[in-house]
């Protein structure tokens, strides 16, 4: 991996941390830079917002939704086979929003 995909890492890292532990709305940049060990500025060089980690974050987990469904379909497999495992990961996604709903980000909008 190198230096800058690690250091975004790092940072969308410590953002999702801060944004679970305090909200969206009661996170700062100058928090999630202490929280990755990096200067303001540097986040910033990354990111021109709080709004824009919060958006790579949510297409971070987009992507791996799309992935697993792509995972899951990609396989020779009848059209009622294809539907059944959409609906089947689904429903495990709302399990577990149901019992983990702080790993997903829209959770961390709420007051």
């Amino acid at each position: 991996m190198d230096k800058k995909k690690k250091r975004v890492k790092e940072i969308l890292r410590a953002a999702e941390l801060m944004f679970l532990m305090k909200g969206f709305n009661n996170s700062s940049m100058d928090e999630i830079a202490d929280l990755a060990n990096l200067g303001k500025g540097t986040i910033y060089y990354y990111f021109r917002s709080k709004d824009e980690i919060f958006l790579s974050i949510i297409k971070r987990e987009a992507d791996k939704v799309y992935e697993e469904i792509v995972k899951r379909v990609s396989k020779e497999k009848s059209l009622y086979e294809i539907v059944k495992e959409i609906i089947s990961f689904y429903l495990e996604r709302n399990d577990s929003m149901l019992y983990k709903p702080y790993k997903y980000p829209i959770y961390w909008l709420l007051p």
